[in-house]
């Protein structure tokens, strides 16, 4: 299921990703480092708390209707009558809300949703201050503002969302043999926030909007269920993007066995931990924006789920961790090894009186029955190529890797613990003479296609496509050129002249500024 998203792979790290169909299509997804995803001059708000709201003026009550449905209230003295505004209706009911009567419209970016100018009053937490600010949110520039409210339709899911009401299912694109359904039942806002300095600012990143849903996230992501209490979560934020991919914090659905429904609420939480690689559930996250995973729930042919792994097609995507609402309970390798406050030393826990890394290796840790596993693959364990020096490879990345590491005369251990330095391609070259590699060539030699799931690099270069012809055509000098600019984790470095190298040792243009 190599699903979901895609971002220029790991040059900036920005907010933010849009969805795209890989090769096997849905699963694998770039992922952003944010719960949120929603940023103010620098205050990252969540936990957000709405006081009021307003329509013309007049005074009303927020809350969230079905999913991600935003409705407000108000009472219109002048008609005797109470005033209901929701994305896509406005209806007048009588004083004890018995009866009622509507004008639907489908919101678009060429139509006027009924809560086009509505106006939230509102509080943020700021993780700076720890402190609580009000503001004033509007979705949409008026209440004549076209595209104020969409329909989220342009995403697919990863499973079918049966039960979810959602949109058409289809299997273009799609590796879930049951197929994947559109998002179509959901809504994204535009909104804004009234700043008494400056005026008007985008409250999400640009080009995004945000999903409104019940209750609120903490800094560490922690989730407080709520019917007053609800959260404008952005597109760019694990929160949104776990609901797109059909991980809802919301309903249920079935299961692929055809017949069990599951509460989707617990799936979402543990989506959101995983997405971030926040292992100790404490907010902290173990990766970086642009990051291809594979998320799934089960294995085909080893029980039931709702989105399955992509198993077999993505060689370079090797199993990584196991996460629950509450967190990680099993990891075999984090997302970046780097990132782990403790270095590379599998010795010293990565998260105290919780879990520690590499505890699976030994066999000896009886792991509880998680009802609601969210599982990763990742492939930063095979950055590169065997005949590339560079970060260490894991032994799971390919045969040729695990002799070289594990020869019981030759191996190298330090080949994947430490650096795959000239020593372990020199191992790579006298010992895998039939053993099979990662790659047909290295990433920074021309020559036949190489496959986009061969390595992170790989990845990487064929992801943008631009570039896609160099996994199906072939690896041209274009190719290694963009492999040695845009791949991490090779022979990039930088000389005491201030020149700047590449993952291929060739050194870079300067940066225009």
């Amino acid at each position: 299921m190599l699903a979901g998203c895609v971002d220029p792979p790991e040059e900036a790290p920005e907010l933010g990703a849009a969805t795209f169909a890989s090769v096997s299509s849905q699963g694998t997804t770039y992922q952003g480092t944010t719960y949120q995803g929603t940023t103010y001059q620098g205050t990252t708000y969540q936990g957000t708390t709405y006081q009021g709201a307003s329509y013309g003026g007049v005074a009303g009550t927020a809350q969230i209707g079905s999913k991600t449905s935003l409705e407000i209230w108000r009472w219109v003295t002048i008609l005797g009558k109470w005033e209901q505004r929701t994305p896509n209706a406005r209806c007048y009911w009588d004083a004890g809300k018995t009866s009622s009567s509507c004008t639907t419209v489908d919101p678009g970016p060429l139509t006027v949703s009924p809560l086009a100018g509505a106006q939230l009053e509102a509080r943020f937490y700021d993780p700076v201050t720890d402190t609580l600010r009000a503001g004033t949110l509007r979705i949409g520039a008026s209440t004549t503002a076209k595209g104020a409210v969409l329909k989220d339709d342009g995403v697919t899911a990863m499973h079918p969302l049966i039960g979810q009401g959602a949109g058409p299912v289809s299997s273009v694109g799609c590796t879930n043999t049951r197929g994947c359904a559109s998002n179509s039942d959901l809504f994204l806002y535009d909104v804004e926030l009234l700043d008494p300095t400056v005026g008007a600012v985008k409250f999400c990143p640009p080009g995004e909007k945000a999903y409104a849903l019940a209750g609120t996230w903490g800094a560490n992501g922690a989730y407080s269920a709520s019917t007053t209490q609800f959260t404008f979560a952005c597109t760019s934020g694990t929160i949104a993007k776990c609901t797109r991919w059909g991980y809802r914090p919301f309903g249920s659905a079935q299961l692929s066995d055809g017949a069990t429904m599951v509460p989707l609420a617990d799936y979402h939480q543990a989506c959101i931990r995983a997405a971030m690689a926040d292992y100790c559930a404490d907010g902290r996250s173990f990766t970086r924006n642009g990051t291809p995973i594979d998320i799934y729930d089960y294995t085909p042919g080893s029980g039931n789920g709702l989105v399955p792994r992509t198993a077999g097609t993505a060689p370079a995507f090797l199993w990584e961790s196991g996460f629950d609402k509450a967190g990680a309970y099993r990891i075999e390798r984090t997302r970046y090894q780097e990132l782990n406050p403790n270095g590379h030393d599998p010795a010293q826990p990565l998260c105290w009186g919780r879990i520690h890394e590499d505890e699976l290796s030994d066999g000896s840790v009886s792991w509880p029955n998680v009802s609601t596993p969210i599982y990763i693959d990742s492939m930063n364990g095979c950055r590169h190529s065997e005949s590339i020096t560079g970060r260490g490879l894991d032994q799971r990345c390919s045969d040729c890797a695990a002799r070289v590491i594990s020869d019981s005369v030759l191996g190298r251990p330090s080949c994947e613990g430490s650096a795959w330095d000239s020593q372990c391609v020199a191992l790579a070259n006298q010992l895998c003479k039939t053993e099979p590699r990662l790659t047909k060539h290295d990433e920074c030699t021309t020559g036949v296609a190489l496959g986009k799931a061969n390595t992170a690099c790989t990845w990487d270069v064929c992801s943008d496509l631009t570039y896609a012809g160099c996994c199906t055509s072939g690896w041209t000098s274009t190719c290694t050129a963009v492999a040695n600019r845009r791949c991490i984790g090779g022979r990039e470095h930088a000389d005491i002249g201030g020149n700047q190298y590449g993952f291929c040792g060739v050194v870079l243009p300067p940066v225009v500024q």
